[in-house]
């Protein structure tokens, strides 16, 4: 994954502190954002479920609501290459 500004060792740190242990762990100043930006853009790996991923990403919002409320910018809904279908398409 490409560098995410905001995110530090320590803000990752908390958030999978919240999400073993349920308890509120104050991640560093600033850091809102980039644990926001990780929410918005994490894929769940292939062995995690459902209900693990929403949890992960539930942890993630707690955790960067302790560190303030900005917000990344949108996805872009524009040149999503894993939408377009033709890079797949086998021609004959």
């Amino acid at each position: 994954m490409e560098h995410t500004p905001g995110l530090s060792d320590a803000a990752l740190r908390a958030a999978l502190t919240r999400l073993v242990t349920d308890d509120p762990c104050a991640p560093p100043p600033n850091s809102d954002l980039g644990l926001r930006n990780l929410r918005d853009r994490i894929c769940v790996p292939r062995d995690m479920g459902i209900h693990a991923a929403r949890l992960l990403r539930a942890a993630l919002e707690q955790t960067a609501a302790l560190a303030g409320s900005r917000l990344p910018a949108a996805l872009p809904r524009r040149h999503r290459r894993d939408q377009n279908p033709a890079p797949f398409l086998v021609h004959s």
